[in-house]
């Protein structure tokens, strides 16, 4: 094997760190790939509201909002990461591993909930929309058309792709990239709690308050 080819040569010392700097590249980017998706489930979920005539309801603006919200702390965290990182004797830069495995470790429920809400607004239609075969049918066909016509905003056919879409992402294919990849990609969650436990500055935070508790006053 080539020479140049061999990174660690019994340089065992160094393998912790070496996986936790790469661990943080890849968890790093989670806040910028699984937005994307996010925002496309936000978008359907909003236009769903309005082809089911109930936009402006104040819960279901709520229930947009806190969709926007998760979904934009992912983002938020993996800039954060990239901002605070810090440059290596090599002259790489490295994502700031706390911030970096926050990151990912938020990247493994905020999908989940988008789902969640997705599904709350879309209805049970989302589930139990007529297949193809019944829109396509020359006597089912105007009866499925009429009786799934709700508001103006978006046609029936319109309303269909949505559900459709919706389905897949949350229950279907399409949720093996934004559930399941979530969860296991850059690996399991525990491996993210076992960084941040080893990262968090619990001694500093207890400095501080020590340094609170000696200068303050004892009350009754």
């Amino acid at each position: 094997m080539p020479e140049e080819r061999i990174f660690f040569d019994g340089e065992v010392d160094h393998t912790d760190q070496a996986i936790a700097y790469l661990g943080s590249y890849h968890r790093t980017s989670y806040g910028g790939c699984k937005p994307g998706p996010g925002d496309m489930v936000i978008g359907a979920s909003s236009l769903v509201a309005k082809a089911n005539g109930v936009a402006h309801a104040s819960h279901v603006q709520e229930k947009l909002t806190e969709m926007v919200q998760l979904n934009e702390v992912l983002y938020a965290c993996g800039l954060a990461a990239s901002m605070k990182g810090f440059r290596l004797p090599a002259g790489v830069w490295c994502s700031d591993l706390l911030l970096a495995n926050l990151c990912k470790l938020n990247v493994t429920r905020s999908p989940y909930l988008l789902a969640r809400l997705a599904t709350d607004l879309a209805g049970g239609i989302m589930v139990t929309m007529p297949s193809a075969a019944d829109f396509d049918h020359g006597e089912i066909g105007p009866l499925v058309r009429k009786y799934l016509t709700a508001a103006p905003a978006l046609s029936v056919e319109q309303r269909r792709r949505l559900m459709r879409f919706l389905e897949n992402v949350a229950l279907g294919c399409g949720g093996v990239c934004l559930l399941a990849e979530s969860v296991h990609g850059a690996c399991s969650p525990q491996a993210q709690v076992m960084q941040i436990r080893a990262d968090a500055p619990f001694e500093e935070m207890e400095r501080c308050v020590r340094t609170l508790l000696a200068s303050a006053p004892v009350g009754n």
